[in-house]
C-alpha cells in the first residue's frame, strides 16, 4: 500500500492537491466562459428588442420632430420679437407700431412659457437645456427598458445557474486535456457553452424578446404615457390656432390700417418684413403638423408593421449574430495571442500538475522495484534445473557405489557361464555412468546459460512499456475518476483520491506481478524443454537401456544356483529399486501397462503385435520397457507387445 512508503504517500498528497487545483483553475474558466456568453446572448437580445422600439417604430423615429416643429416656431416668433425691437423706432404713423407690439407681447409670452414656465411645470426638462425633451423622455423610457429587460434576463440566468451550471461544469471537463495541450480549443469549447446556452434558453429567451418587443411599442405609441410628446404635440396645435388668430385679427387690422394712413416707404418694408416672418411661421406650422397628422392616421392605419422575428428566426439571429460573431471575436483574440487570465492561471495548475505527475512516477517506479525481488524470481528457475542435476548425479551415484561394489567381488567370480553376462553387465554400467556424467557436464553448462539468459531478462524486470502501460491506464482513470466529483471541498476530494492511487497501486503491482511471472513462465518452459530433453536424450535413456539389461542378461542370472550369483542379482535388484525410488523422489512417473491393458497410443509404443491365445486385438500382451512422464508429460512411451 501506498502508506507503507513514505515518500510515494507523500507524492500522491502532492499529485492530489495540484489536480484538485486544475480541476477548479479549469472550472474558473468554464464558469467565466459561461459567463461571457451569457452576457454576450443578453445584449444580444436586449439590443434586438431596443432596435424594435427605436429603430422600426415609426413613432420613435416621428416623435422627436413634434419638439423640433415646436421649436422651429419659437425661433419665428424670436425672429418676428427681435425683428420688432430692432425697428420699433422707425415705426411712427398711425397704429402699427401699437399692433405690433401686441402681436410681440403675445408672441414673448408664448416664448417665455416654451422657455421656461410650462417645462418646468411639466416636469420635463431644466429650462435653460437645449435637450430635446420628446427625446430626453423616449431615452429614459428605453433605458428603463433597458433597465427591465435586464433585470429578466438577470432572472433567466440566476435560475440557469442554480440548475445547470453544477452539470456543465461537470461535462466541460471533457475539454480539459485538449485545453492543456492547446489553447485553441478554447474557442470550440465556448461553442459548445454558446451552443448548449441557445438550445437550453432558447424558449424563455424568446417569450422575453416578443413580449418586451410587443409592450414596449404599445408603451411608445400610447401618448398618454409619453407626457413630453403629447404635451408638445397638443401645444403645436395649440399654437397653429393662436397664430391663426393674430393672422385673422391682428395682422389683417395692421394691413388695413396702412391702406388707410400714408406710411412712409421705409415703414411698410419694415412692417412687411414683419408680417412675412409671421406669416411663414404659419405656413412652415401648418406643412409640419400636416406631415405629424398624415403619419398618425397612416400609424393607426398598420399598427403592427414592424416584424417580430418567429422563433426559428429567433434562433438563427443568437447563433449568427450570437454564437458566430462572439466566436470570431475569440479566434481574433487568439490571432493576437491575447491570453483571458483563467486560461494562464489554468495552464499554470496544469503544468504544475504534470511535473508532480513525473515525480509521482519516479516514486512508483522506485516502490515497485523495492517490492519485486530479483533473487526471487530467479531462483524457481534454479530450483528446477538444480532438481534435474541432483537426480542426474543420485542416479550416476547410484550406478557407481554398484559398480565399485560389484568390481570389488569380481576377484571370487569362478569361471562359469554366467561371468561374460556379469562381467558385460559391469562394462555396460560403467559405459552408463561416463556416459551420464558427461550428459551433466552438458546440463550444467545449459543450467549456467539459462540462469544467465533469466538473469539477463530480469535485470529490468520492469519493462518501460509495462510501466508506461500501468502509469497511462492510471492518469487515464485517476482523471476520470475525479471529473465527477463537486464540490472540490479539500478534505473529502483528498481522502477519496488517495485512496482512488492507494488501490491502483495495487492493480499496478498485480499486473506488473503477472506479466514477470509470464516471462519467468516463458523462461520456465524453456528450462523444462531442455530438461525434457536431457531427460528423454540422456538420462531415461540410459535407465530404458538399463531395462533391457534387466529383461535378458539379469533374467538369464537367475536361474542360477550359485550363492555368488544369487548375491549379485540381489544387489542389481537393489539398484533397480534404488534408481525407481529416486525417480519416483523427483517426481519422475512410470508407464507400466498391465497385461489386458488397452493399447494407448500417447503412452504406449508396440514392439511387436502377435495372436495370442486369451488376448484381444488391441489388449497389452507384455510390457518390455516402462514409459515415463514428468508433470504429466510424455518422456518416453513404454514399449509393449500388443495383440493382434
Amino acid at each position: 500500500m501506498i502508506k507503507d512508503y513514505p515518500p510515494l504517500l507523500q507524492k500522491s498528497s502532492e499529485l492530489v492537491e495540484a489536480w484538485r487545483k486544475t480541476l477548479q483553475a479549469f472550472d474558473q474558466f468554464s464558469k467565466q466562459s459561461v459567463k461571457g456568453c451569457f452576457f454576450h446572448m443578453k445584449m444580444k437580445v436586449m439590443l434586438k428588442i431596443l432596435h424594435h422600439l427605436s429603430e422600426e417604430n415609426k413613432l420613435s423615429i416621428y416623435d422627436e420632430k413634434i419638439f423640433e416643429y415646436f421649436d422651429h416656431l419659437m425661433n419665428h416668433y424670436q425672429k418676428t420679437i427681435q425683428l420688432f425691437q430692432d425697428n420699433e423706432q422707425e415705426i411712427k404713423t398711425g397704429k402699427a407700431k401699437e399692433i405690433l407690439s401686441g402681436i410681440c407681447t403675445v408672441l414673448s409670452s408664448q416664448l417665455k412659457q416654451f422657455r421656461e414656465n410650462q417645462m418646468v411645470e411639466q416636469g420635463i426638462s431644466d429650462p435653460k437645456a437645449s435637450v430635446n425633451p420628446i427625446k430626453a423622455e423616449k431615452e429614459k423610457f428605453l433605458m428603463d427598458e433597458k433597465i427591465n429587460i435586464l433585470n429578466q434576463l438577470d432572472d433567466l440566468e440566476d435560475q440557469w445557474t442554480k440548475e445547470e451550471m453544477e452539470k456543465t461544469l461537470l461535462s466541460l471537463r471533457k475539454h480539459l486535456i485538449d485545453l492543456a495541450k492547446d489553447d485553441t480549443q478554447q474557442v470550440q469549447c465556448v461553442k459548445e457553452i454558446y451552443e448548449g446556452l441557445i438550445q437550453n434558453l432558447k424558449g424563455p429567451l424568446y417569450k422575453c424578446y416578443a413580449k418586451k418587443s410587443k409592450k414596449g411599442i404599445e408603451k411608445l405609441n400610447d401618448f398618454h404615457l409619453r407626457k413630453a410628446a403629447n404635451f408638445y404635440y397638443e401645444s403645436i396645435k395649440q399654437e397653429k390656432e393662436n397664430v391663426e388668430a393674430i393672422i385673422k385679427i391682428q395682422v389683417n387690422a395692421l394691413e388695413e390700417e396702412m391702406k388707410n394712413e400714408a406710411y412712409e416707404d421705409r415703414e411698410q418694408q419694415i412692417i412687411q418684413e414683419i408680417l412675412h416672418t409671421i406669416r411663414e411661421a404659419y405656413q412652415h406650422l401648418g406643412k409640419e403638423i400636416e406631415e405629424l397628422e398624415q403619419f398618425f392616421k397612416e400609424a393607426e392605419k398598420q399598427p403592427n408593421k414592424i416584424h417580430i422575428s418567429s422563433p426559428e428566426e429567433f434562433e438563427t439571429y443568437l447563433k449568427v449574430q450570437g454564437m458566430d460573431a462572439y466566436v470570431n471575436d475569440l479566434n481574433v483574440k487568439s490571432k493576437l495571442n491575447y491570453k483571458d487570465r483563467e486560461i494562464v492561471e489554468f495552464n499554470e495548475n496544469y503544468n504544475a500538475f504534470n511535473q508532480i505527475w513525473n515525480e509521482f512516477k519516479k516514486e512508483l517506479f522506485n516502490h515497485y522495484n523495492d517490492k519485486i525481488n530479483q533473487d526471487n524470481l530467479l531462483r524457481r528457475i534454479d530450483l528446477k534445473l538444480q532438481n534435474n542435476m541432483e537426480l542426474s548425479q543420485k542416479i550416476i551415484q547410484s550406478f557407481s557405489d554398484f559398480y565399485e561394489k560389484t568390481k570389488k567381488g569380481a576377484g571370487e567370480i569362478v569361471e562359469t557361464e554366467y561371468t561374460p553376462i556379469i562381467e558385460g553387465i559391469g562394462e555396460t554400467i560403467h559405459i552408463k555412468i561416463e556416459s551420464l556424467k558427461e550428459s551433466l557436464e552438458l546440463f550444467s553448462e545449459i543450467k549456467n546459460e539459462m540462469l544467465q539468459r533469466a538473469s539477463e531478462e530480469f535485470k529490468e524486470f520492469i519493462s518501460e512499456k509495462d510501466f508506461e502501460k500501468i502509469t497511462e491506464d492510471l492518469f487515464e482513470k485517476f482523471m476520470i475518476e475525479s471529473m465527477n466529483e463537486f464540490p472540490l471541498e479539500e478534505s473529502d476530494f483528498t481522502k477519496k483520491q488517495l485512496a482512488f492511487l492507494d488501490g491502483k497501486e495495487e492493480e499496478g503491482m498485480a499486473f506488473l506481478s503477472d506479466r514477470l511471472l509470464r516471462r519467468q513462465e516463458k523462461i520456465e518452459q524453456e528450462a523444462d524443454k531442455r530438461i525434457i530433453k536431457f531427460l528423454r536424450e540422456h538420462l531415461l535413456f540410459e535407465m530404458s537401456t538399463y531395462e533391457e539389461i534387466i529383461n535378458y542378461s539379469v533374467s538369464k542370472l537367475r536361474e542360477s544356483q550359485e550363492d555368488f550369483i544369487i548375491t549379485y542379482v540381489k544387489e542389481i535388484d537393489a539398484l533397480t529399486h534404488s534408481i525407481e525410488e529416486i525417480l519416483k523422489a523427483y517426481k519422475i512417473e512410470f508407464i507400466h501397462p498391465n497385461p489386458h491393458e488397452k493399447f494407448n497410443g500417447k503412452e504406449h509404443e508396440v514392439l511387436m503385435a502377435e495372436v495370442r491365445e486369451g488376448f484381444q486385438k488391441g489388449e497389452i500382451i507384455k510390457t518390455m520397457n516402462k514409459g515415463y512422464m514428468l508433470d504429466g508429460q510424455i518422456i518416453l512411451k513404454a514399449n509393449v507387445i500388443a495383440g493382434k
